[in-house]
């Protein structure tokens, strides 16, 4: 059971690592965006998903370790949460206790790391929001000056049609431009 317990605390050092790694990924996500450099950004997303991966088959691990105590103590494995082994280890005797405080300071290292990744995570969704924006922005005056049609900030001009009805004058939308070579 020791054995179990050490391994389990391995996967969670391991997953520790991993997250520090994706939080150093969001780091460098957003400098390549900033800097537009497209295909570090492409890396980074691979990069991403690669320790994306690596989490989930460590994450598989965890709970397979925590459903098998679960077994062991007759408990229902969804509501042996790694708080709860470390406790339940801590009353068992002196080497339990060593791994349980174990355990416990590994899940509280670990929540905070993840309460960082979320930080960074929601910071760099609002970041790439504004920057979509900023450049679809761009697009469309870029695409208003470039053709000579009416932008998002001219006024709206309405011309009579013979049916009775004003028609509107057509806005760009930063759709490409096509040169005529």
């Amino acid at each position: 059971m020791l054995e179990r317990v050490s391994s389990l605390a391995l996967i969670l050092e391991r997953m520790h690592v991993l997250y520090g790694r994706a939080l150093d990924l969001l780091r460098r996500e957003r400098e390549t965006l900033i800097i537009l450099d497209f295909e570090g950004f492409v890396n980074l997303l691979k990069e991403k998903d690669e320790v994306l991966a690596a989490l989930r088959a460590l994450d598989k691990d965890r709970l397979r370790i925590q459903d098998q105590f679960a077994v062991l103590w007759d408990m229902d494995p969804v509501d042996l949460s790694l708080k709860t082994l470390g406790e339940e280890l801590l009353d068992m005797g002196p080497d339990f206790k060593i791994q349980g405080e174990r355990l416990l300071a590994l899940r509280g290292n670990l929540q905070n790391v993840l309460d960082e990744l979320k930080r960074r995570i929601s910071n760099n969704e609002n970041f790439i929001e504004k920057s979509i924006d900023s450049l679809r922005n761009l697009a469309e005056h870029l695409s208003a000056k470039l053709t000579g049609k009416p932008g998002p900030d001219s006024r709206k001009t309405g011309v009579y049609t013979d049916k009775a009805r004003y028609q509107g004058t057509q806005e760009h939308k930063g759709n490409l431009i096509r040169k005529r070579l």
